[in-house]
């Protein structure tokens, strides 16, 4: 039987930041719907940025800190970006 389903991709930015005391959780950057038919597959594509991995203080200022980058397709754990070096304002 064919089906739809919508697939979200998520990014979980580094848990202990410099600037921002509460980090988010997870940070949706992407969604689809796509519709299979049985035995099909199909190929998405999200593209994720350097303004994905900003934070963003109490101030409005923008950081990219350094640390771990989780990236989620749908339900699989897909990649991690380790972001290394100092804190920089954008």
């Amino acid at each position: 039987m064919a089906g739809s389903d919508v697939v979200l991709a998520f990014m979980t930015p580094p848990q202990q930041s410099l600037v921002d005391p509460s980090p988010p959780i997870k940070k949706l950057f992407g969604f689809q719907r796509v519709f299979l038919e049985i035995n099909q597959t199909n190929e998405l594509y999200f593209p994720l940025n350097i303004r994905l991995l900003l934070t963003t203080a109490g101030n409005d200022s923008k950081w990219l800190e350094p640390g771990l980058y989780h990236i989620f397709i749908g339900t699989q754990h897909m990649h991690i970006i380790d972001l290394q070096g100092q804190i920089l304002q954008w």
